[in-house]
């Protein structure tokens, strides 16, 4: 299961809940769900915000309650989560990236299939 699946599985969905762990990202769609061991960035109105940058938080949470109207995948480095509104979580997927220290993220869904970004 990956981008097609995934795209499938979150269009229309609503980004419910944003949960910040010690070195890693939850966000929630409803039943579905990615834990992410990069953090993504967020492009609100392009403008790009990344971790540590002041209004991160901010701008992540404002998505809550906001619906996906696609995912899809840059050059296979980059998988983005658009909202209606036009502002995205993109996601470095690239396995060259230097910040990778095992798994970029885990998706899974309601059923329990999952898929692993590595």
């Amino acid at each position: 299961m990956k981008d097609k699946t995934i795209k499938e599985k979150l269009k229309g969905e609503e980004l419910n809940a944003v949960q910040f762990i010690m070195d890693y990202l939850q966000i929630f769609f409803n039943d579905k769900w990615f834990n992410c061991y990069i953090w993504p960035s967020i492009d609100a109105n392009n403008d790009v915000y990344k971790f540590g940058d002041i209004d991160y938080r901010n701008k992540l949470c404002e998505l809550i309650g906001k619906r996906v109207n696609d995912v899809y995948i840059i050059d296979n480095d980059l998988l983005v989560i658009e909202f209606e509104t036009r502002e995205r979580i993109q996601l470095n997927i690239n396995p060259n990236n230097p910040e990778i220290v095992s798994e970029i993220a885990v998706f899974w869904d309601e059923n329990g299939s999952w898929a692993v970004f590595d």
